[in-house]
């Protein structure tokens, strides 16, 4: 028994000990945005705000390099409190089930935090983004699936 809880014991501790620290800041991020429910005329841009404790400038390329319509391509330095807010055209959202190169590439010199809005009239969602040195290979989708009428 004494042997069973110190072997336990000791993969508790390796497993932690090989656990990374996931978090939400990094140096590079991929965006997508699913469409969103427009109520009439498509009214409203993509918010994104970047943001860094770094008290050193920290530098920011945003790129769409599969997408040019239309293209993006920004680049700014931000410091520790500071949020840049940068909009981009409500045409980089998916469209129902299409497969399209319609991504954002952020790359930033040091560590950053990325979230944002894609919002239209009486319809919006906010999101956090994830870097991609924490992303994996098994995802889950969740969906609303309205009932028949």
């Amino acid at each position: 028994m004494d042997y069973l809880i110190k072997a336990a014991l000791i993969l508790l501790v390796a497993t932690y000990v090989a656990s990374d620290d996931f978090d939400n800041l990094g140096t590079e991020f991929v965006l997508t945005l699913m469409e969103n429910q427009v109520m009439g005329t498509t009214e409203y841009d993509i918010e994104v705000f970047i943001t860094t404790y770094k008290s050193n400038s920290v530098s920011v390329h945003i790129s769409s390099p599969k997408w040019s319509s239309p293209k993006v391509d920004h680049t700014f330095s931000i410091t520790a409190g500071q949020v840049e807010l940068v909009k981009f055209s409500n045409d980089l959202r998916m469209v129902g089930t299409e497969k399209s190169s319609k991504g954002i590439l952020i790359q930033a010199s040091d560590e950053v935090a990325v979230y944002g809005f894609n919002k239209e009239k009486y319809s919006t969602d906010g999101f956090l983004g994830l870097p991609t040195d924490v992303l994996g290979t098994d995802y889950f989708a969740v969906a609303y699936y309205p009932p028949t009428e």
